[in-house]
Formats: structure tokens, C-alpha cells, sequence
């Protein structure tokens, strides 16, 4: 028995530590490229040992320097060892001064210098890695010591160092990526040099390390089993249970409300807060000057570089160490599974005091316009980011969420109707911290609050890593003493309640990109602990607010299948006219024609009973009567923004041939039908027709997996365009008609851009001799928008590439600007950016180039993160603003459709330029992220010379083409700029030549009156975000001058040409393209 009970006691004794063991570990790691100054005439060799840069005349700190990089391989060390120490040991040689420079016969280390700081490097490096690449990782590196007197004057490790924490967090799991050496004093009046003796590996850096190997056997948390010094353990990663994830048990006070005990669970044990020390939900008496405060974070999405995803933790981990309740926006469908990423949003969900703000879905140019969506668009956009979220909870962190009942917008274009729509998505309070101005504020409802106001650590109110922090006294003062005069306050019991924003790219560094300023981060961490100290305020989440502020819930939400309270229907959607209104209220199944509301039944309702008018007395949609030739085309000729092989554009051309045509039930696979290039990807499809007709009625006929966006016909010769769809639609055959027909050639359809929407044909109908109804009230005879603006007959842009200012003053004496890209911008002096940016106050452009000049394929996150370190460059050196930033050019002209994508996907782009064309551009770009340009001379040469220039210009002005012509270190344009004025063509930058055309093709014409005394019509736009402002020139077709034009009721200047080929009158219309424009005769 005795036997028994001692083998017992052996089982549950954890093993001793091993003995203390030795090991010297040179650095090394085979094939490294050695490299030296951009201009060093040294030839690169292959060494065995480190990377190395001899840099002379520009360092990475105040003085010149050199780099050099060490790398040491600890696999021999058992994983979690006990590091007792570890020294990393560097040769310094300060007595051979003045010694030639041959590598391989140095025996010299670290010479010439009395100053050498060691750093631990935060990224790897590969033989690819270029020189400013190697520079940009040493500025991202955590300094660990410097040494700031070195008097060694023999060859030996007499630089020694302590990195003992640093090899116990890589033995620990933590990534190994080196050390790096800067050696960067010149006060003997030589540079500091990095080197060492290829062929001897005694003057190799040395890490000598003492290690003792871990035998206990560790408890593991989370595996359900509960171990020695775990007061639970239930199995699983959510700590709002009786089990926290760290195997404590779940008590009153500690923050983490357990929901089988606790109603709430503030972080303490104070009475009268809300949450009693019993942890009891209870009725606060507020102090009488109470101040209730949203500790707000905006932006914490998972499509940024995710070199920011350990600062949302760290943000996270602050709130929940100090028992912080914050509220923390995000994009739904941009959530990333990266860990740092999953570990925020765990922290927060899982803190009991945090709540997640949902922003729309994933933030594309449709929300930026969600105050123009239907009702039902609105919901499904809210709906899709609950759903989106729910899955991302479920997959990645097995965790079934509770519905976000928060919301937020990108551009704060909320409106009244939007209440309803979120409402019915599970929506309670909508959150933002401003109102779009032409908008003005929503009111609350008395079910549901709104707010539409902040106090911003931020100087500007603004977000952007460029804005300064006020101070803590100048926040907690605009708090206590907040006053809006615009909008009403949010109050709980007659007190205010303000939020406090800040947003999480405002902390970052202008020196270094992806690095938290230090300053602001003690400024925003001082501001809130002190106001929490403060017995006078209180901080609170939306979510508890709308909790306080109703008791009960909203008796009747609209689109939830339940008829409540006052709603006589709900058919479970907001679309009006299918006889359950967007309000839930019955609609008249007996339509009356004529009373102006579209009813069950009807096509139309115009509220009269003309025949003639586009709705007829029986309300429904009139098409062209006169129809002479009557004829149905199919598409002959196609081409698309984007697609995949063996189902390009030319599929969708002809009669439908897929083997289930308009049934959508099974793809009839390639060679049958267009698709874009991938799954979820957003496209145009455009197709071209043997000639003009008037179009009464158009089918498009779908071969799977439907979603159609927008759609427009045009006429080519005109450049007329008539939206004919605007909304998702997922119907697989859909036939439609259109009103008084409209003289078309193309027809242009637009991807929802989450499905394959596979394309059969598209069928369009009328008129074959191109008659339309000549009802004066709606023709748009005579009226057109110039292909180029002012109606010249070409356009031509110049840019310069690289980080060069050439062409500038040709450009400007002539009245021109030009693009400039910028690449390699983390190495721009001072005096480089003043030049550029007195280019952009000029009017010229500032476009990206990426920051390492990539030419070839990296992953999508290094592509991402070098874009937005492109753009973080230009905004914190230069006025340039980044909504400024909407025009991109690719290195050496490399490019694919996932790059295409990106750019599509995030930031501002409207366009790509290309390189290797020597080709110009239609006045339609079948690509707007690949434009063909024309090459540089000698770049590359040879065969890629560009032809002639300027027999190029004349036949860009007699075909109506787009130039683009590109320049590098020398303005090489054979004098064409300055033979540009003698040209009719518009000659203007990249971004403004390509914000006219998405103008063009999307602006439509309509209600045309052509009067006794005077013609007016009316125009609009789909486009009005403000990076697309750019004025367009509508062209009217008058035998006689006007005598005035109104546009939305101011007078505009305009020209009358008489000329051989027509008399006609040409005018701008600004931007927003939307209004009444009059043309008094």
C-alpha cells in the first residue's frame, strides 16, 4: 500500500529543472545579399553572415551611419527554456582608420565610430529587399541600446549586450527576425562602417546564451480540465460565464457580467452607478451635475495594413484594464482573420462593458449615398452587415453573437426614412459624431435615438494621424460645458450625455509610418483616467443609454413579418407599391389613375389622365407609337471591366445559347456566357449593337447566379446615356420597357458585385429607322454632353513618374498641369517634399506609385500596406488631403486583376495608369485601372521606344482620342507640350480627365421642353462624392445665340459656335451634376 501512495505522489510532482547548459550561437544565415549606398560603385557579392549597408552621406537618424543586420539561429534551444542569460557579443575596431574598403580582406568590424545602436527588428527581410526597403525596416525596429562612447583599440568583442529578455520572448514563440547594428558617428571625420571577415568566423558576432530546459508539465487553460492553481475551467473562450479565459471564476465586481447570476457588472462595488455592488441592475440618482460620457474609437476595420492590428489591442487592453466602457465602430464585411485582429474583437465582445458599433457593411460608394437608396436597399445594407458579423463571430471565433443594435455611416448621410429601414435590421440608436451638412440632423423617435455630435481629442475634428491632440484640460472643459445650437442633446435625466471620439489612425506617428505617436497616446490615456476620477462623470455605452431611455421596447418594428402596434400589414420588406407600404401600411388594391401615387396594379401614376405623357390614362408606361420599322437586336461586338476565361465578354453577345437560358438554375458553363474574373467582384459589362435604334423595351437574360446593379443605354454618336436600372436586382430574365424610347447603340450593365452575375445576351427592341415619339415634353434631340470638356475634339494628359518634378515648367507656361507619381517616398528629403508640394498648390496632381517601386507580385496584404504607406507619405508631408489621392500609376507597368481590385476596393482610386502601351485611350477606357499611355525615351529603349509625339497629337484631335504621355528624370517630350496650344484638345491631369468621363457616361437627360422662348430640361448624376467634383460640358444643338443660361437658378457663362457643321451653344454645368437648366432663346 505504501508502494502505491509513493507512486502517486511521484505522478503528481512536476520534473525538476534540468541543469544550467551553454550555447554560442555565430550570426549567419546562408545567401544574404550584401548591399551598399544607392551609388556605391562595390559590386554586390553573397556572404554567409549578415546583411550589410555601408551607407556615406544620408543616414536613418540625426547623423550619416551604417546599417547592418544579424540574424542567429536558436533552433538548438528547446522551446520554453529558461533563458538565465544571454549576451550578444560585436567586434569594434576603432584603430584602423583611414583602411581601404576591400570586404573580403577586412578583418574589421564595426569601425570609425565612438557611437553604435543596437535594435531588435520588427519585420524579415529576403534578397529581394532593396536598399530603401532595408532603410524603411530599420526605421520600424524597437531601439534596445546605445552606446554613446566606444574606446576600444583592439580587435576584439568589445561591444557586449544584455538580450537576454529578447531571446526569451523568441524561445517563448515570439517571431525572430534579428538584430541590426547603426554605427553612425562622424566626429573622426570618417563615416561609421559595418563589416566583417567573410572567411574567419572569430569576428563574426557572437550570442552566448545559458538556458535551463522547462521539464514541468504546464497547465493548460481552456482544455476543461481544471489543473493546479486554475479555479475553473470549462472548456471554452468566453468569459461572460461563470468561467472566465483565464480559469478565474466570474464574480461580482471584476467586469464580466455572468448572465446565469449577475444582471450587469460595471467593474466595482459602488452603489447608485447603475449597477449595484450586488450587481443588480438599479435606478441611478444622478449628482446634479452629472455628465454622461461615450468613450467612442471609430475605425477599427479589418481592411486596413495590418501592421495596426496590435494598436487595436493595445487600445482594447487599456479600456478593459482601467474598466473603460468604450464603443467601437467597424465595418461588418471587412472583418480580418488575423490574430491580433480576432483578439481585439474577442476582447471586446467578451469585456461585458464594450460594445461593437456596426457601420453600414463594408463602406463602398453605395453607402457613401445611403441617403438616395430605397428604404428596402437601406435595410438589406444594414441586414447584410448583421449577417456578415453573425458568421465572422461563428467561424472564427465560435461564438454565437448577440445582434448589434448600434449603428453608424460612412459620410453621415443619415436620414429620417433611414430609421426605419435600420429599425427593421434590429437597429435602435444611430450613432455618429457629425451630420452631412446639404442633410442636417435627424431627430430621435420614441423608440429610437439619435445622435449626431462629439467632442474630438483631435484639434480639427477630423480624422488622420496628421491632426494634433488638444490638451486634457481644453477635452475635459468642452465636455462639462457643451453647448450645440444646431441640433438637440441627448440627455439622461435632463443631463448631458457627450461623446469623446477619437479615431484609431489619429495615433499614429507623421515620422513613422505604422507606430503609435507616444505624446498622443498619454494624452488620450491621461484624459480619460482622469476623467474617470471625476465623481461628475459617467461613462456609459449607447447601448445602455437606449436601455435607460426605454424601459420597453419598440412595440412595432416595420419589415419583422409581425403586424404591431399601428401597422395594418407587414409583408416582411419596405418596397412600396406591392400593396404593403415601406410603413407597413396596407396599400389601395383598388388603384385610382390619376390621384399621382403609384398603387397596386399600376406601371405609373402622373396624376392625370393624358394619354401621351409617358403614362397613359389607364396608368401604364406609353412607349414609342411610331414605331415604322419595328426590330429586336442582339449585341454584336462586347468587351467588360473585368472577366474570367472562357467567359469573356464576346459570350454575352447574340441570341442566348446557355443550356438553361434565364432560369439560372445550373451555369451553362464557358463559352456559354460573361462573368467578371472572380466571385464578388463589381464590373461593368458593355455591350455594342449593329446600329441606333429607339429603344421601347430591353430583356437581359441571366445564366446564373444573378445581381445587376445599374444599367444604362447610350447612344455612341451622341454620347447620350439613359439609367435604366439603379438597384440591385437579382431577377434572371428581366424585361422592361422604356418610356418614349431613347436612340441607343450600347448598353452598359453594372455588377452588384457579390455574385458571379453570368451574362447570356441582352435583347433590345423598337424602333430599327431610330424614330422616337415626338412628344415635345421629353425628346433629347439636340442636347449632348461633350466627350471632352469644352467640346474639344481630344484630351492629353502628362505625368511624370518616380520621384522627379520634370515638365513643370513647360506644363505651367502653356496654362497645363500635370500628375506626378511618387514612389520610393520614405526616402524623400525635405527639400524634395517642398518641391512637391508647391507642385500640388500649383493645381498639378499627386498620384502613388506604391513606396518601394514594386514591379513585381507581392501578397495582397504587403501590396495594401505598401500602398497605404505610399499615401500615409504624400499626406504627412504636403496639403494633399487623401481624398485628394484618386489616381494611381503601376511600376513598370506591372499590374493584375487583383491589383486592379485593391485599388478598386479601398481608398479613392478612380483609375491605374499603365506603361509599355505606347498606345492611346478611347473616349471610353475599356479599363480605367490599366491605361495604355505612351513610353519615356530610354525607358526601357529599344524597341519600346514611343513613336512620334506629335504625329501622335493630330491624330488624337482627328480620332477624339486620350493621350497619355509619361516622362521620367527629363522632360524628353521633343517640344510636343509646348505644340499642344496649337491643337483643339483639352490637355488637364490624370484624375480630372477621368472624373470627366465617369461624369459623362453616368449623367442623364430627361424632361426636355423645347418652348417657344426658351428649351428646359433637367440633368443628374449617379456620381456625387466629393473626390468626382468636376464640371462637364453639356453641348445644345440652336440655329440663334441664346440669350442667357440658367443653371439651378444662377446665370452661367456660355459660347455660341456657328459653324459649317451646325450652330450650336456649349456650357458647363458644376458639380453636383444635378439640377434645372434653362436656355432662354
Amino acid at each position: 500500500m505504501k508502494g502505491i501512495i509513493f507512486l502517486i505522489i511521484l505522478l503528481l510532482t512536476p520534473l525538476a529543472l534540468a541543469a544550467d547548459q551553454t550555447a554560442t550561437i555565430y550570426s549567419g544565415k546562408s545567401g544574404y545579399l550584401s548591399r551598399y549606398s544607392p551609388s556605391s560603385s562595390f559590386a554586390s557579392i553573397k556572404v554567409d553572415s549578415s546583411w550589410m549597408m555601408y551607407y556615406g552621406s544620408n543616414g536613418y537618424e540625426s547623423t550619416s551611419g551604417a546599417l547592418q543586420y544579424e540574424w542567429f539561429d536558436l533552433s538548438g534551444i528547446p522551446n520554453n527554456s529558461i533563458i538565465v542569460s544571454a549576451t550578444l557579443y560585436k567586434y569594434h575596431n576603432f584603430a584602423l582608420i583611414g583602411q581601404d574598403f576591400n570586404m573580403l580582406m577586412s578583418p574589421r568590424s564595426i569601425e570609425n565610430t565612438q557611437r553604435v545602436t543596437l535594435g531588435k527588428l520588427n519585420e524579415g527581410f529576403s534578397e529581394t529587399d532593396s536598399f530603401n526597403s532595408l532603410g524603411k525596416k530599420y526605421k520600424k525596429q524597437t531601439i534596445l541600446n546605445k552606446i554613446d562612447t566606444v574606446s576600444s583599440t583592439t580587435l576584439d568583442y568589445s561591444l557586449q549586450y544584455d538580450v537576454k529578455d529578447i531571446v526569451q520572448a523568441w524561445n517563448n514563440g515570439e517571431t525572430n527576425y534579428g538584430f541590426s547594428f547603426l554605427a553612425n558617428d562622424n566626429t573622426m571625420g570618417k563615416y561609421g562602417s559595418v563589416y566583417y571577415f567573410r572567411n574567419a568566423i572569430v569576428s563574426r558576432p557572437k550570442l552566448v546564451i545559458v538556458y535551463s530546459v522547462n521539464n514541468t508539465v504546464p497547465v493548460v487553460c481552456g482544455n476543461g480540465i481544471k489543473e493546479s492553481g486554475e479555479e475553473c475551467d470549462d472548456g471554452n473562450t468566453n468569459s461572460n460565464d461563470t468561467c472566465k479565459t483565464t480559469c478565474k471564476l466570474n464574480i461580482c465586481g471584476d467586469g464580466l457580467k455572468n448572465p446565469s447570476a449577475e444582471e450587469c457588472d460595471d467593474g466595482n462595488l459602488i452603489n447608485n452607478d447603475g449597477c449595484s455592488s450586488a450587481c443588480k441592475i438599479e435606478t441611478v440618482t444622478p449628482q446634479s451635475n452629472t455628465t454622461y460620457v461615450i468613450v467612442y474609437l471609430g475605425d477599427i476595420d479589418g481592411n486596413v495594413n495590418p501592421i495596426w492590428f496590435p494598436t487595436y489591442v493595445k487600445l482594447v487592453d487599456f479600456y478593459h484594464q482601467n474598466n473603460i466602457p468604450a464603443s467601437i465602430s467597424f465595418f461588418p464585411g471587412t472583418m480580418s482573420n488575423d490574430a491580433n485582429y480576432k483578439d481585439a474583437i474577442s476582447k471586446i465582445y467578451n469585456s461585458g462593458n464594450m460594445e461593437l458599433i456596426q457601420k453600414g457593411y463594408n463602406g463602398n460608394e453605395t453607402e457613401f449615398n445611403y441617403d438616395k437608396l430605397t428604404p428596402e436597399e437601406q435595410r438589406k445594407i444594414a441586414q447584410n452587415g448583421q449577417d456578415a458579423f453573425k458568421t465572422y463571430m461563428n467561424s472564427q471565433l465560435s461564438i454565437n453573437p448577440s445582434p448589434l443594435t448600434t449603428y453608424d455611416l460612412l459620410g453621415g448621410r443619415f436620414t429620417q426614412k433611414a430609421i426605419n429601414s435600420t429599425a427593421a435590421a434590429g437597429i435602435n440608436f444611430y450613432f455618429d459624431i457629425y451630420y452631412a451638412d446639404d442633410l442636417g440632423p435627424v431627430s430621435s423617435t420614441p423608440y429610437y435615438d439619435v445622435m449626431q455630435y462629439d467632442s474630438s481629442m483631435t484639434e480639427t475634428g477630423a480624422a488622420g494621424k496628421e491632426n494634433k491632440f488638444r490638451t486634457t484640460d481644453q477635452i475635459i472643459n468642452e465636455i462639462k460645458n457643451f453647448s450645440r445650437n444646431d441640433l438637440t442633446i441627448l440627455k439622461i435625466n435632463n443631463y448631458n450625455i457627450i461623446p469623446l471620439s477619437v479615431h484609431q489612425q489619429d495615433f499614429e506617428s507623421t515620422t513613422q509610418a505604422g507606430v503609435i505617436d507616444q505624446n498622443k497616446w498619454d494624452v488620450y490615456t491621461a484624459t480619460l483616467l482622469k476623467l474617470k476620477q471625476d465623481p461628475s462623470i459617467k461613462f456609459i455605452t449607447p447601448k445602455d443609454i437606449h436601455k435607460t431611455l426605454h424601459p420597453t421596447e419598440n412595440p412595432q418594428i416595420c419589415a419583422n413579418k409581425k403586424i404591431e402596434g399601428s401597422e395594418t400589414c407587414d409583408d416582411g420588406n419596405l418596397i412600396d407599391g406591392d400593396g404593403c407600404s415601406s410603413l407597413c401600411k396596407t396599400e389601395n388594391t383598388n388603384a385610382v389613375c390619376g390621384n399621382g401615387i403609384k398603387e397596386s396594379g399600376e406601371e405609373c401614376d402622373d396624376g392625370n389622365l393624358i394619354n401621351g405623357d409617358a403614362c397613359s390614362s389607364a396608368c401604364k408606361i406609353e412607349t414609342s407609337q411610331n414605331l415604322s420599322k419595328s426590330t429586336c437586336q442582339y449585341a454584336k461586338s462586347a468587351y467588360a471591366t473585368s472577366e474570367n476565361i472562357n467567359s469573356e465578354a464576346i459570350y454575352a453577345t447574340g441570341k442566348p445559347d446557355s443550356s438553361s437560358p434565364g432560369e439560372c438554375v445550373n451555369w451553362g458553363g464557358s463559352q456559354h456566357s460573361w462573368n467578371p474574373a472572380n466571385w464578388n467582384i463589381k464590373a461593368n459589362l458593355t455591350l455594342v449593337y449593329d446600329k441606333p435604334i429607339s429603344v421601347s423595351n430591353f430583356t437581359i437574360i441571366g445564366d446564373y447566379d444573378i445581381c445587376w446593379d445599374r444599367a444604362w443605354l447610350k447612344n455612341s454618336q451622341t454620347g447620350q446615356s439613359l439609367q435604366v436600372i439603379n438597384g440591385p436586382t437579382t431577377n434572371c430574365k428581366l424585361t422592361q420597357q422604356v418610356p418614349l424610347g431613347f436612340n441607343a447603340d450600347t448598353f452598359i450593365l453594372e455588377t452588384c458585385g457579390w455574385s458571379w452575375s453570368s451574362t447570356d445576351a441582352v435583347e433590345l427592341c423598337g424602333s430599327s429607322d431610330g424614330s422616337i415619339n415626338d412628344t415635345t415634353n421629353n425628346t433629347l434631340k439636340g442636347i449632348s454632353i461633350c466627350n471632352w470638356k469644352d467640346c474639344h475634339k481630344g484630351a492629353v494628359s502628362v505625368s511624370v513618374d518616380d520621384y522627379f518634378t520634370s515638365c513643370s515648367q513647360q506644363l505651367e507656361q502653356n496654362g497645363y498641369r500635370g500628375t506626378y507619381f511618387l514612389a520610393n517616398t520614405n526616402t524623400y528629403s525635405s527639400s524634395q517634399w517642398t518641391e512637391f508640394n508647391n507642385l500640388f498648390k500649383k493645381g498639378h496632381e499627386l498620384g502613388t506609385h506604391t513606396e518601394d517601386h514594386l514591379c513585381s507580385a507581392v501578397d495582397d496584404t504587403a501590396y495594401i500596406g505598401n500602398i497605404q504607406d505610399n499615401i500615409n507619405d504624400i499626406i504627412s508631408h504636403t496639403n494633399v488631403r487623401q481624398s485628394d489621392i484618386i489616381t494611381h500609376a503601376h511600376p513598370c507597368g506591372f499590374t493584375t486583376t487583383g491589383i486592379s481590385n485593391i485599388l478598386k476596393n479601398n481608398w479613392n482610386f478612380l483609375s491605374a495608369r499603365g506603361y509599355y502601351y505606347n498606345q492611346p485611350e478611347t473616349a471610353d477606357p475599356n479599363n480605367f485601372f490599366d491605361l495604355k499611355s505612351y513610353n519615356s525615351h530610354g525607358y526601357p529603349g529599344g524597341s519600346y521606344e514611343p513613336p512620334n509625339y506629335f504625329s501622335e497629337v493630330d491624330k488624337a484631335e482627328a480620332q477624339g482620342n486620350w493621350l497619355n504621355l509619361v516622362f521620367h528624370v527629363e522632360c524628353s517630350d521633343d517640344g510636343v507640350i509646348n505644340y499642344l496650344p496649337t491643337k483643339d484638345l483639352w490637355v488637364d491631369t490624370i484624375g480630372n480627365v477621368v472624373k470627366y468621363i465617369k461624369l459623362r457616361e453616368n449623367s442623364t437627360i430627361y424632361d426636355v421642353q423645347d418652348m417657344q422662348d426658351k428649351i428646359l430640361f433637367k440633368i443628374k448624376t449617379s456620381y456625387t462624392a466629393a473626390y468626382y467634383k468636376q464640371n462637364i460640358t453639356l453641348k445644345v444643338e440652336m440655329k440663334n445665340a441664346p440669350s442667357k443660361v440658367i443653371v439651378n437658378n444662377k446665370y452661367i457663362a456660355f459660347n455660341w459656335v456657328n459653324s459649317p457643321q451646325g450652330s450650336y451653344t456649349k456650357f458647363d454645368v458644376p458639380f453636383p451634376i444635378n439640377g434645372n437648366i434653362e436656355i432662354d432663346k
